[in-house]
This record gives structure tokens, C-alpha cells and sequence, in this order.
């Protein structure tokens, strides 16, 4: 989680639709290349649109990045509290994947899951780049589906509840 809350906008290069996680910073300890989809790109955009001017992607108090805790307490806050975790969103973006054809290997290389005993000069963070770009997009346009079916279904529960009681004549 560290590697995504401390994201800097000189990380990101929207040209290239890459984001590029430094050593220091990543999971396994090697510098990773993470492809945005168009959705990541569009979304990014508008957090810099609105952002502090500050060098975090994602800024907490006093100029530095935010916290683990802000995530978790959002996630209670929209009802998650309990019953979901944040590696559990990670958890099931892999699982997602997999139902959609993706091969676990690539999953893999794309969340940064390199072997243990993998020597670190033996890590490539461009490793299998245009297939993982590939995959983050289709993954940007299932959340994209998710997303519309989720308000469509909301949209109609509202609707039900606000339609008038029929009477039997």
C-alpha cells in the first residue's frame, strides 16, 4: 500500500499512460512499471486538476502522503467496515482478471508478485509491459460495466420506491 500512497506526480507520466514506481517504494524492493488505462489517466487528471499543487498524488496533512488509516476509514465509512479489506481489493482484482482470461503469471508480474528467490537484477519492471497494458485496460473497462450496472440497479430501486402504490380497482 505503501507504493500507492506515496505516488508522486513525477511518477506518473500521462503521455505514456505509465506509472513508474520507484525501488525505494516498491513492494519488492525493484523499481515497477504499472500501465494506466484511459480511465486511470481521465481520473488522474482531474486529482491534479483539483490537487494541493504539492508533489503527492494522493496528499495527507503537513505535505506529506496519506495515511493507510484514511483508506480504512473510508472503507468503513461506505459500509466496508468488516467486511472488506484493502488487500482484499487486490485479492479480487486478481481474481477478476483470472475469470477474464488473463493468465495468473502476467496477474502476477502486473501486481508485482515476483518469487521470493528471484535474484533483484532479475526483475524487470518492464517485464511483459504491452500485455499488462492490454490487461489494465480491459480491467478499467470492467470496472467501467460494474460501475454502470451498479447505478442502473440503484437508479432502479429508487424508482420503485419512489413510484406510487397501485391500488386494485
Amino acid at each position: 500500500m505503501a507504493d500507492l500512497l506515496g505516488a508522486t506526480w513525477g511518477e506518473i507520466d500521462d503521455r505514456a499512460a505509465l506509472w513508474i514506481i520507484p525501488a525505494s517504494r516498491a513492494a519488492a524492493h525493484q523499481a515497477h512499471a504499472v500501465p494506466l488505462s484511459r480511465q486511470s489517466v481521465r481520473i488522474l487528471s482531474e486529482l491534479r486538476d483539483l490537487g494541493t499543487g504539492g508533489p503527492h498524488v494522493f496528499p495527507g496533512r503537513f505535505g506529506a502522503p496519506m495515511v493507510h488509516n484514511t483508506l480504512l476509514f473510508a472503507l468503513r465509512r461506505l459500509g466496508f467496515g468488516g467486511r472488506m479489506t484493502l488487500a482484499g481489493f487486490r485479492t479480487l482484482a486478481g481474481a477478476l482478471l483470472a475469470a477474464e482470461g488473463f493468465a495468473a503469471d502476467l496477474v502476477a508480474v502486473q501486481m508485482a508478485r515476483h518469487p521470493r528467490k528471484a535474484a533483484p537484477d532479475s526483475i524487470d519492471a518492464f517485464e511483459r509491459l504491452s500485455d499488462r497494458a492490454a490487461m489494465m485496460q480491459r480491467w478499467g473497462d470492467v470496472v467501467d460495466t460494474l460501475t454502470l450496472q451498479a447505478l442502473g440497479a440503484e437508479r432502479e430501486r429508487a424508482d420503485a420506491h419512489d413510484a406510487p402504490a397501485q391500488t386494485i380497482d
